[in-house]
């Protein structure tokens, strides 16, 4: 379509309008202006607001004396209780059937465990403190 002298096509004047005019979001859409903006705030990683906090927490954890490895909890002065803590779980993983004990094929990588000791608080003033043990497995060795 050719456009004469002083004529202008139908696009370019909507164009032109909607160049001048300033849009307005209440026209597209009535609600939106009168919704409250959302409060942007950092992240709480961890549940602590800054290192500080997860510091102290983790060397509570640390000062906890409660052992790290099985060798510890041998040689840790409540033995008797950790002893029956691991026998609990072996007890909870053959109960359960969890894994079969086979022997192990030559050239093949097995995934590693490790112990987790915890005291747990009783939940009232009656109840005595309970030794936990749990045996898990290395997952971040897996290929």
């Amino acid at each position: 379509m050719l456009l004469q002298e002083g004529e202008q096509s139908e696009d370019s004047s909507v164009n032109e309008f909607y160049q001048n005019v300033e849009p307005d979001s209440t026209q597209i859409n009535p609600g939106i202006s009168q919704r409250p903006k959302r409060v942007i705030k950092p992240p709480q990683r961890y549940g602590f607001e800054d290192m500080a906090t997860y510091a102290l927490h983790a060397a509570k954890e640390i000062d906890s004396n409660e052992p790290a490895t099985y060798k510890e909890a041998i040689n840790h002065p409540e033995v008797e209780n950790w002893l029956l803590a691991t026998k609990e779980e072996m007890e909870s993983l053959y109960k359960n059937q969890t894994w079969k004990l086979v022997e192990l094929p030559k050239g093949i990588h097995v995934v590693g465990c490790k112990w987790i000791f915890k005291r747990k608080p009783g939940l009232s003033e009656k109840e005595r403190i309970r030794y936990k043990a749990r045996l898990v497995a290395k997952g971040f060795s897996q290929k």
